[in-house]
């Protein structure tokens, strides 16, 4: 039986609060979370405001330390794997990308940091791998030169997802990136999104409440409520045959949204 490409076992994240004098305060934010995802498939993890979606995928892109739990990619345990490497394998798109962009800096600069810093490549193979990959994203080689107020917000996301594609990562995690996105924004992302996952056999985890892209995008759901998943299933059965009370109301809620109440 083949390896799935990523396994999550039972992994939270406690944070400790301070409270006054001589007092602490337990909050688990994701509590015993666990699921597979194979290459070239994509999850997605939806949720209310406070569930845990956004600190799970800090966790999944090892920017926040585990309490207990599991990671694995390849069926290695990357609490294991070296720093550099793990940066690599698993990149994060975070929830503003136009933020994450430094407004002093030409795109290209920024686009190639995560390979100057990760990868041993000689100047010429960094200025090819540069521009084969804003061209991957639907940039132009021009483009490099330019500053980020230079750049449409759409342009801006796809300068944040070539800086992370660029160290050819195995999975992308997406922190309510498709959130702030009009229609036409939404629809060449889901398509650009679909190219990249064929051509590259990456996976993805999305985490947000974008249902439309979601609908297009993932082959399985997550739905998680109070730091845990209290519902796992398939995108058809999502959207047919919700089974938890919360997800029944989400998903009414998409409905009157996209066509209106009855």
């Amino acid at each position: 039986m083949q390896t799935p490409l990523l396994q999550v076992k039972h992994i939270s994240k406690t944070y400790k609060l301070n409270k006054g004098w001589f007092k602490r305060e337990s909050v688990e934010a994701v509590k015993g979370v666990s699921f597979e995802l194979n290459r070239a498939h994509t999850v997605a993890v939806v949720g209310e405001a406070g569930s845990g979606k956004s600190t799970l995928a800090h966790l999944l892109a090892g920017e926040l330390e585990l309490t207990s739990g599991e990671i694995l990619l390849h069926g290695q345990n990357l609490a294991t794997t070296e720093r550099q490497q793990r940066c690599m394998d698993i990149r994060l798109i975070p929830q503003k990308p136009s933020q994450s962009l430094n407004p002093r800096q030409r795109v290209g600069d920024q686009v190639i940091a995560p390979l100057t810093m990760y990868r041993t490549l000689s100047q010429e193979l960094r200025q090819q791998k540069l521009i084969s990959t804003l061209r991957d994203v639907g940039l132009l080689t021009e483009h490099a030169e330019y500053y980020p107020n230079m750049l449409s917000s759409s342009q801006r996301l796809r300068v944040a997802l070539a800086r992370a594609l660029i160290v050819d990562p195995e999975v992308l995690v997406f922190d309510q990136t498709l959130s702030a996105m009009d229609v036409t924004m939404r629809a060449q992302l889901v398509n650009l999104l679909s190219s990249l996952q064929q051509s590259r056999g990456m996976a993805y985890i999305i985490i947000g409440h974008q249902l439309s892209m979601i609908r297009h995008l993932a082959s399985e759901v997550l739905v998680m409520q109070h730091g845990e998943v209290i519902e796992r299933t398939t995108v058809a059965t999502l959207f047919s045959e919700p089974q938890t009370d919360y997800t029944q109301r989400l998903m009414h809620a998409y409905k009157e949204l996209t066509q209106g109440s009855s």
